[in-house]
């Protein structure tokens, strides 16, 4: 990693520091709200794949439920690279 690099990481993660303490949220606090939104999101697309997929098709929502988790971890790993690149 380049000094470059650890220094744009170390002034984002100032200016994140100061928008979540601005916002009140503490590292307790973010991360109880990460997990319940994580819940919630679990629940509708379990709710919409409940609705959507009948029991002849279970494939397509292993695949949906699957890509839930898959499509955020690709999406990141791409932005990572980018910004890699940049670095």
């Amino acid at each position: 990693m380049s000094f470059g690099t650890l220094l744009r990481l170390l002034f984002a993660s100032l200016v994140v520091g100061l928008v979540l303490a601005w916002l009140d949220l503490t590292p307790d606090n973010l991360l109880e709200r990460i997990t319940a939104a994580l819940v919630w999101a679990t629940d509708m697309v379990r709710a919409l794949l409940g609705d959507l997929v009948d029991s002849g098709s279970d494939l397509i929502g292993y695949v949906l439920m699957g890509a839930v988790v898959v499509i955020p971890i690709w999406l990141l790993s791409q932005l990572w690279r980018a910004l890699r690149r940049k670095g």
